[in-house]
C-alpha cells in the first residue's frame, strides 16, 4: 500500500536538506524578519529626521558600497576560513551595531552621520554573511534537485520578508523606531544560536590549502570566460540599477503620492513579498515542464519590465502595488536562476569567490544609481525614476536573449561531487 500523500511530501522535504541544517535555516528566517524591521526602520528614521529624498538615497548608497568594494575580501574569506566562525563574527557585529543606534539616541546623540556609519558597517557584515551562507547551500543539500533546494531556502526567507514590512510599519507606530531596532538585535541572537548547530558539517567545503585559492583577478577572468555567469551578472547589474533608482524612494513616494501612513506603506512591501514567494516556485515548476533556464530568465525579465511599466504610470495605490508585485515575482525568479547558474558553472571550492565578485560586479552601478534617483526625485519628478527603470528592464529583456538556450544539469555534475 502506498504512503499517504502528506507523508510522501514530508519525506521529500526532509530529503532536500540535511536535518542538521534545519534549525539554522529556521533561525535565518527569524533573522530575515529582523532584517525587514531594520530595512524599514532606517529609511523611516532618515525620513523623519530630514524629510529628504536625497538623504534617503545617500543612506542606500552607503549600504551598497560594501557590495561593490568587499567582493574579493568576502569571497576569499568564505573559501578559506571556517565558515561557521565567519558567520558568527558577522552576526555578532551586526547585533552590536544595531544596538548602537538606540543607545546613541538615548544619549541625545541623534546625528545623521551615526545612522550612516551604522548602515555602512552593518551592510559590510551583512554582505560577508550572505556570500558565506550562499556557499553553504550545496553542502546542505541531499537531493539531486539543487534548484528545489535553492528555491526552498529563498522561499523560507521570503516569508519573513512578507511579514516583516507590514509588521514593521505597525510596530513603529506603536513602540517607535528605536525599539524595533532592538527587536532586530534579538533576531541576531537567535541566528547565533542556530549557527552553533552546524559545526559538524559547515566547514566541509573549506579549502585546506589557502595558497591555491584563486586571486581576485583570476576569479574575474573565470567569470568573464563562462558565458552563462557573465550574462547573468550583466543582467543582475541592470536589474540592480533599476532597483537602486526606484525602490529606496518607495518609502517616500507612497505616503506623499497616495496620502497613506506607515502601515499602508509597509503593506506595499508585504504584497510585493507575497508575489516574490510565488516567484520562488517558478523555477521548480518550469524545470518540471522542461523549460530551459535561459528561457526562464527571459520570462522573469518580462515580468520585471511589466512591473516597472505599471509603477511608472500607476494612478492609484492599488495599481502601484500590482506593478511592484509583478516586478518582485520576476526578480525572485531571476535571483534563483542566477544562483543556480553560479552553482553549476563554478568549481565547488571557489563558489564563495565567484559569488562575492559576481555580487560586486552586479552592484557596481548601485551607488551612483541611488544618488541619481534622489537627484531626479528632488529636482525633476519622481515619476521619471520609475519610467527610467522600465526602460532599463526592457534592455535586460533583450539582453537575456543571448542565453535563452542555457540548461541546468544535476548538481552532482556541476559541483564536482555527490550531495551530502
Amino acid at each position: 500500500m502506498s504512503e499517504p500523500p502528506l507523508q510522501q511530501a514530508s519525506e521529500y522535504r526532509r530529503s532536500l536538506i540535511s536535518p542538521t541544517a534545519s534549525f539554522l535555516i529556521l533561525s535565518r528566517v527569524v533573522s530575515n524578519l529582523g532584517d525587514q524591521f531594520y530595512l524599514f526602520a532606517i529609511p523611516w528614521l532618515v525620513f523623519t529626521l530630514t524629510k529628504s529624498a536625497w538623504d534617503m538615497s545617500l543612506m542606500r548608497v552607503l549600504d551598497g558600497l560594501p557590495y561593490v568594494f568587499l567582493g574579493a575580501v568576502a569571497g576569499r574569506l568564505a573559501d578559506t576560513v571556517s565558515k561557521r566562525a565567519l558567520l558568527m563574527v558577522c552576526v555578532i557585529g551586526q547585533a552590536l551595531l544595531v544596538c548602537l543606534l538606540p543607545l546613541s539616541f538615548w544619549l541625545h546623540m541623534n546625528d545623521l552621520w551615526i545612522v550612516f556609519m551604522v548602515g555602512l558597517l552593518t551592510s559590510s557584515f551583512g554582505f560577508t554573511f550572505s556570500v558565506t551562507y550562499e556557499s553553504l547551500i550545496p553542502i546542505m543539500s541531499h537531493s539531486d534537485s539543487l534548484t528545489a533546494v535553492t528555491s526552498r531556502i529563498k522561499r523560507y526567507s521570503q516569508v519573513a520578508r512578507v511579514v516583516g514590512p507590514g509588521l514593521a510599519g505597525v510596530i513603529v507606530g506603536i513602540i517607535g523606531v528605536m525599539n524595533i531596532l532592538l527587536l532586530d538585535a534579538v533576531s541576531f541572537v537567535i541566528l547565533l544560536v542556530g549557527l552553533l548547530s552546524i559545526r559538524d558539517w559547515a566547514d566541509r567545503g573549506k579549502r585546506k590549502d589557502k595558497s591555491k585559492t584563486m586571486k581576485a583577478r583570476d576569479v574575474l577572468k573565470f567569470i568573464w570566460s563562462e558565458r552563462p555567469i557573465r550574462v547573468s551578472v550583466m543582467l543582475a547589474m541592470l536589474e540592480n540599477t533599476g532597483l537602486a533608482l526606484s525602490v529606496p524612494l518607495i518609502v517616500l513616494y507612497v505616503p506623499t503620492q497616495f496620502h497613506v501612513g506607515a502601515d499602508m506603506t509597509g503593506a506595499v512591501m508585504t504584497v510585493a513579498g507575497l508575489a516574490a514567494i510565488g516567484g520562488s516556485y517558478m523555477p521548480v515548476i518550469s524545470e518540471k515542464t522542461g523549460l530551459s533556464a535561459g528561457s526562464q530568465i527571459m520570462f522573469s525579465m518580462l515580468f520585471i519590465t511589466l512591473g516597472y511599466s505599471v509603477m511608472s504610470v500607476a494612478p492609484s495605490y492599488v495599481s502601484f502595488i500590482a506593478g511592484f508585485a509583478l516586478q518582485s515575482l520576476g526578480a525572485m525568479w531571476f535571483s534563483i536562476l542566477a544562483t543556480r547558474i553560479r552553482q553549476q558553472f563554478s568549481p565547488k571550492d571557489k563558489l564563495g569567490s565567484v559569488t562575492s565578485l559576481s555580487f560586486s560586479i552586479a552592484r557596481v552601478t548601485t551607488p551612483p544609481a541611488m544618488l541619481l534617483g534622489g537627484i531626479i526625485a528632488t529636482a525633476v519628478n519622481i515619476h521619471i525614476v520609475f519610467s527610467i527603470t522600465a526602460i532599463i528592464s526592457l534592455l535586460s529583456l533583450f539582453f537575456s536573449i543571448s542565453i535563452f538556450n542555457i540548461k541546468l544539469e544535476s548538481p552532482s555534475k556541476s559541483l564536482g561531487g555527490k550531495p551530502l
